[in-house]
């Protein structure tokens, strides 16, 4: 059961417990818990506006997700995920920055739905290669079931932030800590898995 935090590699699981409860925090549940709700209350887009909106944008998730599937190993996910963060960030930035133009809102928020689909798939892939075949069920179910506590506490205080600050405090946290920091950790700490064999990325 705790296989993943023996000697060997407690630094490896501790480190992707981190960079998940970030990522989880801000990139995947936080911002999305409160997005929505700042293109209704800054932007005054109808409900109707943004379901077509976040239907076109998992459209072109989709397409991104399935073209990084063709492209498999041939790229680094170190830099798949950075990139994806990088796009996330940038589209909340887009987003905040030109809330009351339509298009730019529809650019930000599809850029950010690709940057999700390339960070979370990126890293569904890189984490149980961090691991041997004995345990990678049980290093990646610690890793991402645990990291799921960032989800249930970037809710609260993106929330909190969002009412607080007005909502500059919330983007901040959504988009630098919770999305550009784990994946600047991984890009820079995280290994070199493109062309190599399962068991040599577990050493």
């Amino acid at each position: 059961m705790f296989a993943p935090f023996g000697r060997q590699y407690v630094v490896v699981t501790s480190f992707l417990l981190f960079v998940m409860v970030l990522g989880y925090g801000g990139i995947v549940y936080g911002g999305a818990s409160q997005i929505v709700i700042f293109m209704v209350v800054k932007g005054g887009y109808s409900a109707g506006w943004i379901f077509a909106m976040t239907a076109w944008a998992g459209v072109i998730g989709t397409a991104v997700y399935l073209l990084n599937t063709f492209f498999g190993d041939r790229l680094e996910r170190r830099w798949t995920q950075l990139i994806g963060a990088i796009l996330f960030a940038g589209g909340y930035f887009l987003m905040f920055k030109q809330v009351h133009s339509a298009a730019a809102v529809y650019v930000g928020y599809s850029m950010s739905a690709v940057g999700v689909t390339l960070w979370l798939w990126s890293m569904y892939v890189y984490i149980p290669q961090c691991y041997p075949t004995r345990m990678r069920a049980l290093g990646t179910g610690w890793t991402d079931g645990v990291g799921h506590l960032g989800a249930w506490g970037g809710v609260l205080i993106a929330g909190a932030l969002f009412s607080l600050t007005a909502p500059g405090g919330f983007f901040a946290f959504v988009t630098i800590p919770c999305a550009l920091l784990p994946a600047v950790l991984i890009a820079i700490f995280g290994k070199n898995q493109r062309g190599r064999a399962l068991e040599e990325l577990a050493q």
